[in-house]
């Protein structure tokens, strides 16, 4: 991501493997950052593992396949924000609270 905070909160909330991690989060809402392949399997993922998902892309349309799109459209715990360009990972120091987005 290359953003503010990104550094600060590594193993703190700000993670790059929803296959190792995503289990830490279980019960979690949690943010995907990237609408290509990689963003939206995880986005699937952890999908079954969180209480929610929040798939934040920077473009205005999701670059993903289209059976992985249409995958992801039809899972009720995830919603989908385009045009949304990750600015800065928030947080109280010690855990990930939000990311802000423009």
């Amino acid at each position: 991501m290359n953003v503010p905070g990104e550094d600060q909160y590594r193993t703190k909330g700000v993670t790059y493997c929803p296959h190792c991690d995503g289990p830490l989060f279980k019960g979690k809402r949690v943010a995907v950052i990237g609408g290509g392949n990689s963003g939206v399997e995880a986005a699937i993922d952890l999908a079954g593992i969180v209480e929610h998902v929040t798939l934040l892309e920077f473009a205005p349309e999701m670059k993903a396949d289209q059976v992985l799109q249409d995958k992801v459209r039809s899972l009720k715990n995830v919603d989908i924000i385009l045009n949304a360009q990750t600015t800065e990972v928030k947080g109280d120091g010690s855990k990930v609270g939000g990311a802000g987005v423009s």
